[in-house]
């Protein structure tokens, strides 16, 4: 069996929103839906998504976490893209089309370091409009959201 790791609360983070801080402060507390063969998933995400330096698709983490959780995976990640970012002419948000016709069980959400040099005044707001229009999109999957990957 696998885990995930949760990662982006450590040491003296910027100011953030109390949604924010309420899931920094649950992170210990997440856990992955229960591995369901054959479940659809849906990943949305920047370029780490649809696998930028796994050299084969096949090596990119969404593919092996499905693997490993018997999970159906449809991968809508985009390089250069965010909750706000449309690095590649569409944002998360106008990812939701897509996600909705893949029927998912479980929707995870990885990714937002491409919206951070705008700062959290200009993309904080369209992450709370991608959720809210995640959820009403997808009423009945589960969503997980992952922080940003952060390079050195």
């Amino acid at each position: 069996m696998s885990s995930v790791v949760l990662a982006g609360c450590t040491q003296a983070p910027p100011p953030v929103s109390g949604k924010v801080q309420q899931a920094c402060d649950n992170i210990g507390k997440a856990t992955l839906p229960a591995a369901v063969n054959g479940t659809t998933v849906a990943f949305i995400g920047d370029s780490y998504t649809p696998g930028t330096g796994a050299g084969n698709p096949a090596n990119r983490w969404t593919t092996k976490l499905s693997v490993d959780m018997s999970w159906s995976e449809v991968n809508l990640g985009k390089g250069g893209t965010g909750y706000f970012n449309a690095g590649s002419s569409v944002n998360y948000r106008g990812v939701i089309p897509d996600a909705v016709s893949s029927k998912p069980a479980i929707v995870l959400v990885a990714g937002g370091g491409n919206d951070l040099g705008f700062g959290v005044q200009r993309f904080g707001p369209s992450v709370d409009a991608f959720y809210a229009a995640l959820r009403k999109a997808l009423p009945d999957a589960k969503i997980v959201a992952v922080s940003p990957y952060f390079r050195d």
